[in-house]
């Protein structure tokens, strides 16, 4: 083909069979589902700090909903790396109202991360709005919320919600098949069971 032929058929692919020649744009970058599907990617892939920068990078955001998800992504890779206080602030202020399934897996993450700081106090009452979110009823986090419930009543002094705690747990966890979990809760009711007397001699 000669070249003026070559020319004339690069015209026409840029113009669409004639006419003044089509603006190519640049590819459009990832949405921010796509970016934050790719940061989660990421985390299950245990490649945490990679992550950590696709969660914060999507916390300024101009989506809430999106931020908040961000949020949340960045405390559990930030858990991950053992940083608990980063992970805790990352999450705080927690939703005054919980609303969303995102707003109870914060306060349940949250929950877990103060009690593993040695705050049971500010623990049980985000563990306890996580649990209130009855459309988080078969959300996979909820079993282990229950029974961070009942470790935070015992730290509390508080056996007897310790043991309510625990059987909520022991129920959650058959629910989703998980006997491990389970026999943890039985373990923890069977410490909890009151024991009977010795006779006198």
């Amino acid at each position: 083909m000669r070249p003026l032929a070559l020319t004339c058929v690069a015209l026409a692919l840029l113009t669409g069979c004639g006419g003044a020649p089509k603006t190519l744009s640049p590819p459009a970058p990832p949405s921010g589902e796509a970016a934050l599907a790719t940061a989660h990617a990421k985390l299950r892939a245990r490649q945490t700090r990679e992550a950590l920068v696709g969660f914060m990078a999507l916390r300024e955001a101009d989506d809430p909903t999106l931020r908040r998800r961000a949020s949340l992504g960045a405390a559990q890779a930030l858990r991950a790396e053992g940083n608990l206080p980063g992970a805790l602030a990352v999450l705080l202020p927690l939703p005054r109202t919980v609303e969303t399934a995102t707003d109870a897996h914060s306060c349940a993450l949250a929950g877990e991360l103060w009690l593993r700081l040695g705050q049971p106090e500010p623990a049980a009452e985000a563990l306890e709005r996580a649990l209130r979110h009855s459309a988080s009823a078969q959300a996979p986090w909820r079993p282990a919320a229950a029974f961070n419930l009942g470790k935070c009543a015992l730290a509390q002094g508080l056996p007897d919600r310790a043991q309510k705690a625990f059987a909520q747990a022991r129920d959650l966890y058959l629910a989703q098949g998980n006997r491990k979990g389970a026999e943890a809760c039985d373990l923890a009711l069977e410490a909890l069971a009151p024991q009977p007397r010795r006779k006198e001699a």
